[in-house]
């Protein structure tokens, strides 16, 4: 990310680490409409479409026009439903539906046709409490191999 305090990320397909930058004038005038909140998800429609991702924490940006912002009602947990998109069967959709020759694109009258599951809201927050269980796993599991590979390099160095 830049240095500069002048300018605000704005976030792009595929990849929601890059970015590109626009004036803190700009992100004024657009933040209200494009600046994603915790709690939505974003989807990727453009180039790798159907990449879902609910967003855990605040971030000072916008999004790009290739991802897109859900916000599920009540009846669907967050969670559930990135999970929904991003299992096989979401992608099977997803192949099915997108389209362009050059560079893939999965229209927002496509993607409001995906057909999702609506499970009673006790086993949609199972799966919710089971999909942060795997975050916080896999989390420990990455701190635990940082940890392990200092210790291989102290010892290596220790000779």
């Amino acid at each position: 990310m830049s240095n500069r305090k002048d300018v605000l990320p704005i976030r792009r397909f595929p990849e929601l680490s890059c970015y590109k930058y626009i004036s803190d004038e700009l992100y004024q005038e657009l933040k209200n409409n494009f600046q994603p909140k915790i709690g939505e998800i974003l989807l990727t429609k453009d180039a790798n479409p159907g990449i879902a991702y609910v967003l855990k924490e605040s971030i000072e940006g916008i999004v790009a026009s290739g991802i897109m912002r859900l916000k599920p009602d009540k009846e669907i947990e967050s969670e559930y439903l990135a999970l929904c998109i991003n299992s096989i069967i979401g992608q099977m959709q997803i192949e099915r539906d997108a389209g362009g020759s050059i560079i893939v694109h999965w229209k927002p009258e496509q993607i409001k046709k995906l057909q999702i599951p609506i499970l009673s809201k006790p086993v949609q927050q199972k799966i919710t409490d089971l999909v942060h269980q795997s975050h916080e796993a896999r989390n420990k599991a990455r701190q635990m191999l940082k940890e392990a590979n200092l210790k291989v390099d102290e010892a290596i160095n220790k000779g």
